[in-house]
């Protein structure tokens, strides 16, 4: 099978400074994978759409000599959709075959990485909710990620809290589910200030979640396990 050709030794005296990454060519000059097994139509299209129209192509489309695309085909249906006549493209002489394994590990290698949900949190928290939904995270996320910060759920992984709860007997207590929650961002500490006058509750810099209407506290006098009813 024919393989990419190497990039050049820079450190040898005739060699470019640079090898160029990719160039921007005319869209119609490529072509999907018609056997392409990643399904991309529809929503993703149309996010990717959003993301170029903001920030412009952050990478190039993949393709072979040939116009055949390998990676991109996401950014390519985009860049129709947004009739544009130019797509930054990087060509790699690959046959078929390689080519074809390189498309498929372009998708799936991507799934081996994981999230820090405290630190998506923290970079989130300056940007509305557009913004993060521009950048991927639903609204269904992002309250997942607030509650479990407001209960301690992202501390890290110090504990296993299946581990920790062992042997302990069963905690009896009242449903405290909530209906609904929202995340709320504030652009200064006196829209802090006038939002918890308006629910009429005390709002610190250590406060991570509110109930409202407020609900009462409980003390550890309040608590039963189930052998001792």
């Amino acid at each position: 099978m024919k393989k990419a050709n190497a990039s050049a030794d820079v450190s040898a005296p005739d060699a470019p400074a640079r090898e160029v990454a990719a160039v921007w060519v005319p869209i119609g000059e490529l072509h999907v994978w018609k056997d392409n097994p990643r399904k991309n139509d529809g929503e993703p299209v149309k996010r990717v759409a959003e993301s170029i129209k903001r920030f412009g192509f952050s990478s190039p489309i993949v393709a072979r000599t040939n116009g055949e695309i390998i990676a991109g085909h996401t950014r390519y249906k985009a860049a129709q959709t947004l009739k544009l006549d130019r797509v930054p493209v990087r060509f790699l002489d690959l046959d078929p075959a390689e080519a074809h394994l390189l498309a498929l590990a372009d998708n799936k290698l991507n799934e081996f990485a994981e999230w820090n949900d405290a630190q998506v949190a923290t970079i989130l928290s300056g940007f509305g909710l557009p913004d993060a939904d521009l950048a991927g995270w639903t609204s269904a996320e992002l309250d997942k990620i607030a509650s479990a910060l407001a209960g301690g759920g992202l501390n890290g992984g110090a504990n296993d809290p299946q581990d920790e709860w062992g042997g302990m007997p069963e905690f009896v207590q009242e449903d405290k589910t909530s209906f609904r929650s929202v995340i709320v961002h504030f652009k200064s500490q006196d829209d802090v200030n006038a939002f918890a006058e308006l629910i009429e509750q005390r709002l610190t810099e250590k406060t991570k979640s509110v109930w409202f209407p407020e609900a009462e506290i409980e003390t550890y006098a309040d608590k039963r396990y189930a052998a001792e009813s």
